[in-house]
């Protein structure tokens, strides 16, 4: 519990959310901001022990607002009087669960129950904390295979890199996760860490399917809870990523835009498995048919 504590809070753009914590972070004692990908706007918050140099923060805020061609923020600075942020955090964000899986933040004081496949993921940082409804489908899809062909598994658009994650858990398989955002792949090689995990997992930055690391790869399960006009741009990249017999778990969609994506895919030789409603939001199993010498399918719990 701290008596003496000062916090910094700006209103910001998400695309630029990175640079403005990271213009203020010198001058204080912790940073976090926001990143929901349906909020344009997004919420950089400091701390400070001290009373902070408000005349640095001013002119460090305003040259991240040049750089990034963004309007100047108003800063706020108000003195917290003491709290305990760590039980406030821990009630703020209580654990979560997606069938067997069990999500909590790192200072959670508690245990995972038995038979349930823990998820250790902060609250803040990158997208995919597990409380949003397209991750929650995405997990289910996941919890719905029953037998997967050999093969890594892709993560496209990883953020927190929860689902690769949760997949490397269950499948114990190694993982690849991109995301066009540097702090995320930080963030997900952290929380690989965090999950005991890191040995399998690898992350880069990647916008799509086009990074060498990609290139001539395919793989038995794909990801990709993005939005649904970069599903469909990406969907013969995908279709061309997947092993024959593999599964897409595709999210980060309305539900008026399944028939959509769902549309764009089978025009690449994909079909439906399943559709998942989590919380206002849709998320479709697919599956890249097997070549003929094959028989087997994957099975799949409806």
């Amino acid at each position: 519990m701290n008596q003496n504590l000062y916090k910094i809070r700006l209103d910001v753009a998400t695309i630029a959310a990175a640079s403005f914590a990271d213009a203020i972070e010198p001058w204080l004692t912790s940073v976090t901001w926001t990143a929901d990908e349906d909020d344009p706007t997004s919420i950089v918050v400091g701390f400070s022990e001290t009373r902070p140099d408000a005349d640095a923060l001013t002119l460090a805020i305003a040259e991240a607002a040049r750089a990034g061609n963004q309007p100047i923020p108003t800063l706020q600075i108000e003195h917290v009087p003491g709290r305990d942020w760590l039980r406030e955090n821990r009630e703020a964000f209580p654990p979560i669960r997606e069938g067997r899986f069990f999500i909590y933040v790192p200072d959670w004081q508690g245990t995972v129950p038995a038979g349930s496949v823990g998820l250790r993921i902060p609250a803040a940082g990158a997208f995919g904390s597990g409380r949003h409804g397209s991750t929650q489908g995405c997990l289910a899809g996941l919890e719905g295979l029953h037998r997967l062909r050999p093969g890594p598994i892709l993560d496209m658009g990883c953020g927190s890199g929860i689902l690769g994650l949760a997949a490397i858990k269950t499948l114990h398989r190694p993982v690849l996760g991109t995301d066009i955002d540097p702090r995320a792949v930080e963030g997900v090689i952290a929380n690989a860490q965090l999950n005991d995990a890191g040995p399998s997992v690898h992350a880069v930055v990647a916008r799509g399917y086009r990074h060498p690391i990609l290139y001539g790869q395919t793989y038995a399960l794909i990801f990709a809870n993005i939005l649904a006009k970069p599903l469909t741009g990406m969907a013969a990249d995908l279709v061309r990523a997947l092993k024959p017999g593999g599964i897409a778990i595709l999210s980060g969609l309305l539900p008026e835009q399944g028939t959509w994506v769902a549309s764009k895919h089978r025009t690449h030789g994909l079909r439906l498995i399943r559709r998942i409603h989590r919380e206002g939001w849709l998320s479709l199993v697919m599956q890249k048919p097997y070549d003929s010498a094959a028989q087997k399918r994957t099975h799949i719990s409806r």
